[in-house]
């Protein structure tokens, strides 16, 4: 129940900062949601919660053969976040707007 509550939270305040750029510039709510929400998925997955990748083995590595010191690997996963994930449910459902919109547009 805790992350359907950040997945809704997220979209919320997605919607409601959209909504006040919508205020703020006169743009249509969809032609500024598109760049909204593409660097709100960027900055989710920028500041969200990754353990190590190839590079953080790659530096543990190369410590290992440079010092001959023998360390302690672990297997890393990736956990994403929730917030993460409403962001790109946010993405997706403004491209959808969006095509839905413009349908002559795109396919006249």
């Amino acid at each position: 129940m805790k992350h359907i509550g950040t997945l809704a939270g997220t979209l919320a305040v997605l919607s409601l900062i959209n909504w006040g750029l919508t205020l703020l510039f006169p743009v249509n709510y969809v032609d500024i949601g598109i760049p909204l929400a593409v660097l709100a998925v960027f900055i989710a997955h920028s500041f969200g919660n990754s353990g190590g990748g190839i590079g953080t083995r790659q530096v543990d590595m190369e410590v290992r053969g440079e010092t001959g010191i023998q360390m302690k690997l672990e297997n890393q996963t990736s956990e994403r976040s929730f917030i993460f994930f409403g962001t790109l449910v946010y993405l997706l459902g403004i491209l959808l707007l969006a095509v839905a919109i413009y349908w002559e547009y795109f396919f006249s």
